[in-house]
């Protein structure tokens, strides 16, 4: 009686999901060649081909890229800030706010003792994942993260990070 009643649920479910387009979504979540501001027209942008490899930018290449501008900015305003005021204010403070919580609530207790030597590299993950993420839930954004090859990226040097600090602390 149980397999019978799952399956006559999974298979109200695939003809609620089949009855639904979801083509109005996909374009949030895929990667494209172009930039679909829908209003405005669509930019195109360039194919580049290097020794057979197909390197061309794509819409979550340009959000990475506004994301890393986006994060250099608020911490050039930041760095600014501390020098005509040692209290943080605004941007500033949400800033130290994040950074302190990286530091207390993620590195010290997951890592431990030596968690310094790790905390620029934690930093810059947590806060370039944080902006990609924000990036894609404003109107024609995209969510770089969403990409395998980005998130496969950001795990592959994770990896690198955390075998190469444990043959530094314990030999090979």
């Amino acid at each position: 009686m149980w397999t019978y009643d799952s399956t006559a649920v999974a298979d109200t479910l695939k003809e609620a999901a089949g009855s639904q387009d979801t083509g109005w979504i996909m374009h949030h979540v895929l990667d494209a060649r172009e930039l679909d501001l829908t209003p405005f027209g669509i930019i195109h942008l360039p194919q580049i081909h290097l020794f057979g490899m197909d390197i061309s930018i794509t819409k979550h290449v340009v959000f990475m890229w506004i994301a890393v501008l986006l994060l250099v900015l608020a911490f050039i305003a930041a760095r600014k800030s501390y020098q005509k005021s040692l209290v943080p204010r605004g941007v500033t403070n949400l800033l130290e706010v994040l950074i302190v919580f990286v530091r207390d609530e993620i590195a010290k207790q997951t890592i431990g003792h030596g968690f310094e030597k790790f905390l620029p590299y934690l930093l810059t993950v947590f806060f370039f994942i944080l902006t990609c993420n924000f990036l894609g839930l404003i109107p024609y954004g995209s969510t770089a993260t969403s990409n395998i090859s980005v998130t496969a990226t950001l795990a592959t040097i994770s990896f690198m990070v955390i075998q190469i600090g444990g043959i530094m602390k314990n030999g090979f």
